[in-house]
């Protein structure tokens, strides 16, 4: 995942420059403001700003435009800082336009209890007579600051393409993060995992695909992605920083990522893949959901479309849990009650043995068991406020978690070599392998082993073979135990069972509404 490097091959090398060479006269725009080329596939390049307030420097790692439905504003995404939360809560912050008018920030993703906060958000409301603008010059200012030397007025920018901004309604999304790479494990490469991902979720239906890219990304993720960015089915936000070197860095960047999109695709999707559904994990819906047709491909899941099984899934789920009573949502509020996202497990499966031959698809051998991990989560982009890797950490008030049993909708995770744990046959993502691989071979004009074979990387030197594999980033449970916020949060709880909550996550044998693991798993 960390050696990420440039391939020489002439062929690849002309398909790349030809890409990037139609989009070189063009103006664009940077994070900061700053005036470009404009790349018409490129929606928006985030450049982090600093503010300084009264309580000290404040990290705006993206500033996004949002107009929809009621709704307009800018989202201010920020690391998350227990400290600074509780003091961002004392200051009177406003945002002010260039003429004048002014909004108070609100602050979101720490008024909750739940474990694992990564990001905060202010929001300011914005005119929405200024939607159409590409860039948007804020003045940030802190109230009862002008005595401090580094508080008081400052300006920042909030820019993206408006007109791309604006396309969709979209059913279904999904966000991806930066590619990882790794050449000595191909089965380790996110460049081979992509147009396979990519081409299985939009034959179930995903109409749209958010892609980020780093600094260094490498070269032969602009051939990979073209195809779709041709077709519209896919646009660009690029983060102006190196691809981490380290877990740390590669959490604060997925972290990041996640919580960008979440606003970038508020009022243009329904649902949304957020950036931590990783490109080796394939949704399966395991049962009649969504299904178009009422052949053997309805039980099998092949022919489902997973926005039309979403919403049945979840109106099945809450109909049911509400007519049984098992739900601490009464009936009485049913109409108005609202499900912010539905999350699932994981089965491990074992990775192909020759992903230049066959896809992730062909692999029939998984684990026995709902791998005892956390677990991922599909989003009501409108409902939610900020995210962790596996649950939201703020939402709209009123709103809940659907946790979902595996017999209803799973992860295929296929990331593991190990054959002595891997002895169940599981047949069924398999049979599409073949018609995904001619999807691909009409999208790319090649095969899949002649796609992958000019993917490859070089051989592999020995320094690439001694690197770490970053793509493995699930929090196991005994990390979650070792965890000091873990820790810190179980010396107030009042049940022992907190110490594991993706454990708990993974023990319900039918679906349930609720909150994230320290709010309402009790």
């Amino acid at each position: 995942m960390t050696g990420i490097r440039s391939v020489t091959r002439p062929c690849l090398l002309l398909a790349v420059l030809l890409f990037t060479a139609s989009v070189a006269s063009r103006s664009r725009f940077s994070g900061s403001g700053r005036r470009e080329e404009k790349e018409e596939h490129v929606l928006a390049r985030i450049t982090p700003q600093i503010a300084h307030l009264s309580i000290g420097e404040v990290q705006f790692q993206s500033i996004v435009p949002v107009f929809g439905g009621t709704e307009h504003f800018l989202a201010f995404v920020m690391p998350w800082d227990e400290a600074k939360w509780g003091e961002l809560q004392a200051l009177d912050v406003h945002c002010v336009t260039p003429t004048g008018q002014r909004s108070k920030m609100e602050f979101f993703g720490g008024e909750t209890g739940v474990l694992f906060k990564t990001n905060m958000v202010g929001r300011c409301d914005w005119p929405l007579e200024l939607q159409g603008q590409d860039c948007h010059q804020v003045v940030v200012e802190e109230s009862g600051a002008a005595e401090e030397p580094a508080a008081g007025v400052q300006q920042f920018s909030a820019c993206h393409q408006a007109a791309m901004s604006k396309a969709g309604p979209y059913g279904l999304a999904a966000c991806i993060r930066p590619l990882w790479e790794h050449p000595g494990h191909l089965g380790e490469s996110g460049i081979l995992a992509l147009p396979q991902w990519v081409e299985f979720h939009m034959k179930h239906g995903v109409e749209h695909f958010l892609m980020y890219t780093t600094n260094n990304q490498d070269t032969r993720v602009d051939l990979v992605v073209k195809p779709y960015v041709d077709a519209k089915l896919m646009t660009m936000v690029h983060v102006e920083q190196e691809f981490p070197e380290n877990h740390e860095g590669l959490r604060k960047l997925q972290n990041l990522i996640g919580n960008d999109c979440l606003y970038r695709m508020r009022h243009r999707a329904e649902y949304l893949l957020p950036g931590h559904v990783d490109v080796d994990e394939y949704l399966h819906f395991r049962g009649s959901q969504g299904s178009s047709s009422s052949s053997s491909g309805e039980e099998d899941g092949h022919n489902v479309n997973f926005f039309s099984a979403l919403k049945a899934l979840e109106h099945s789920s809450v109909s049911s849990l509400l007519q049984k009573g098992l739900s601490s949502v009464s009936s009485a509020k049913a109409s108005s009650f609202a499900v912010h996202s539905v999350s699932f497990g994981r089965f491990t499966f074992r990775q192909e043995k020759d992903p230049q031959q066959t896809l992730k698809l062909a692999s029939t051998m998984r684990e026995v068991a709902v791998a005892p991990i956390c677990p991922k989560y599909v989003l009501k982009p409108k409902l939610c406020n900020t995210l962790f890797v596996h649950w939201p950490t703020s939402w709209v008030e009123g709103s809940t978690s659907l946790i979902v049993t595996p017999d209803s909708l799973v992860g295929n995770h296929y990331r593991t070599q190990d054959e002595t744990s891997t002895t169940s046959v599981d047949e069924v993502l398999a049979r599409e392998a073949q018609e995904v691989g001619e999807l691909l071979k009409l999208r790319y004009g090649v095969s899949w082993q002649g796609l992958a074979k000019s993917l490859a990387p070089e051989g592999p030197s020995q320094e690439d073979l001694m690197k770490p594999m970053l793509s493995l980033l699930d929090f196991h449970s005994e990390d979650l135990a070792a965890d000091p916020a873990v820790a810190a949060w179980i010396s107030k709880a009042p049940l022992q069972h907190y110490v594991n909550p993706c454990q708990g996550a993974n023990s319900f044998t039918s679906p349930a509404l609720v909150d994230p693991p320290g709010v309402g798993w009790d």
